[in-house]
């Protein structure tokens, strides 16, 4: 009866981690825009497919006196454990990619997933640096950058291709919609950067003249540790989401090109430049605290 005893504690374990598994994969709060499925839909199917496979095991018994039928039992039940360990590690992960994205990106653009056939480039180029050799230096810091740019290192050189194409959108394909929180400037709004200036109008008369700024530059993002471990679908999530986007006008963004606000500097209001120095360096922490959570979603 032992063995049988047994069982039923290792029974119970299972349903003990499937409660904890159940508050860490609780939906986000009413107003995110990304949700687990959308981030780790992997995760989600290897979970679901677990739970049925936990429900079967439960449903049956071995009789207690079959000693190899319960040896069986206890080995299922024991891999089942080792299995929903790994899974809530993975579910830890993805809950905070998803806190992260919804907190970068209040009101936001909704989630849209990567294409396949973007994925499918994306590996190849992944693909292509695996046997590279290169490995992630230190960046520099925003404040010590002053005017110099994010170079991309050459080996890096067909990846960076890949992921900028079509990256940021313009603004008349995202949409009249916040980033970063602040709603999208009209083009009779005063420019932050250049307070004697508005944003002004494309030749349609009615699109402002902003960009989507990558406020950490794509450049400096995909060189950041682990950036390169992430599987192709979760670098186009870090490269593209709106929590690491704000409306700028299209002269300064142009003007950052791959480096920090402080290449903008004198012409620049210097409390504006003051404001994105800040900007960027926190969102230098949190992307790569999106790409540390993204690389535990995947099991690493």
């Amino acid at each position: 009866m032992a063995e049988m005893d047994r069982c039923k504690s290792v029974v119970a374990l299972i349903v003990v981690l499937l409660a904890c598994a159940a508050a860490l994969i609780a939906a986000p709060a009413a107003w995110a825009t990304t949700t687990k499925i959308d981030i780790c839909p992997d995760l989600v199917a290897a979970e679901a497919s677990h739970d049925q496979r936990r429900s079967q095991h439960n449903s049956h018994q071995p009789n207690p006196y079959d000693h190899a039928a319960v040896a069986a039992y206890n080995a299922e039940a024991d891999a089942l454990n080792a299995e929903r360990a790994v899974l809530q590690q993975r579910d830890r992960g993805c809950v905070e990619a998803v806190r992260l994205i919804n907190d970068g990106n209040p009101d936001g653009p909704s989630f849209k997933s990567p294409s396949p056939g973007k994925i499918r480039d994306v590996e190849v180029q992944r693909q292509n640096l695996a046997g590279s050799g290169w490995t992630p230096t230190p960046l520099q810091s925003v404040k010590d950058m002053e005017r110099a740019r994010h170079l991309v290192p050459k080996e890096l050189s067909g990846l960076y291709r890949e992921i900028r194409k079509d990256n940021p959108l313009s603004a008349r394909a995202i949409g009249d919609v916040p980033l970063n929180g602040a709603a999208r400037p009209s083009g009779t709004d005063t420019n932050r950067a250049y307070p004697d200036q508005t944003y002004g109008f494309l030749a349609d008369g009615k699109t402002p003249r902003v960009s989507a700024d990558h406020i950490v530059p794509l450049a400096a993002l995909i060189q950041m540790p682990g950036f390169t471990d992430l599987n192709a679908r979760n670098m186009m999530i870090v490269a593209t989401t709106p929590a690491n986007m704000q409306w700028m006008g299209s002269g300064p963004n142009s003007g950052k090109s791959s480096g920090s606000p402080l290449r903008l500097l004198p012409k620049a209001d210097s409390a504006w430049v003051e404001e994105q120095v800040a900007l960027q360096t926190q969102k230098m922490t949190d992307m790569q605290n999106l790409i540390d959570a993204l690389l535990t979603s995947q099991g690493r």
